[in-house]
């Protein structure tokens, strides 16, 4: 959402509340399935062959394969905020939640397109305090909008242009 030339927020907080959601409805799925397996009596018998724990755990599967993720830009006044959290691996993995902060002075370049396996990513170039270029690391954005990623391009072209014109 674009407030004004220095101000831009995109997010896709939506789609990431209701891949939770679901992924906690699967695992309450394979809860229950296992649950009620135990029950004695003929409801028992209905959940023996465990089809639909082995059906939820085929979707938690697949879930974890798309790697769904959270990605929050803003770049508001001086400074760039982005948030990454991937969903599957929020509580296991040390860099399945990543935050950088930094002034908008020191963005140089970008690019923004698919990888190699047709993920969409975006990678940010920075200037070092020697004066080096560093890259930060790609960051996936496949589940934020075609037009979302159409402003975050937009908006970081901008701020890359408004620095190449201080600079220079």
């Amino acid at each position: 959402m674009r407030d004004s030339l220095n101000e831009f927020q995109v997010d896709n907080g939506s789609l990431y509340r209701r891949a939770r959601l679901w992924m906690f409805g699967l695992l309450g799925c394979i809860a229950l399935d296992l649950g009620l397996s135990k029950l004695p009596g003929a409801l028992a018998d209905l959940f023996d062959s465990h089809a639909l724990a082995l059906l939820a755990l085929a979707a938690l599967c697949s879930m974890f394969l798309l790697q769904i993720g959270y990605f929050y830009f803003e770049s508001a006044y001086e400074n760039i905020r982005i948030d990454i959290r991937l969903l599957a691996l929020q509580n296991v993995w040390k860099n399945s939640a990543l935050s950088y902060d930094f002034p908008k002075r020191k963005l140089v370049r970008y690019t923004l397109g698919p990888n190699s396996w047709g993920r969409q990513k975006l990678t940010l170039y920075l200037m070092g305090s020697l004066g080096e270029v560093k890259k930060l690391k790609s960051m996936d954005i496949t589940f934020l909008s075609a037009e979302k990623r159409a402003n975050l391009s937009a908006a970081l072209e901008e701020i890359v242009q408004g620095n190449a014109e201080v600079e220079g």
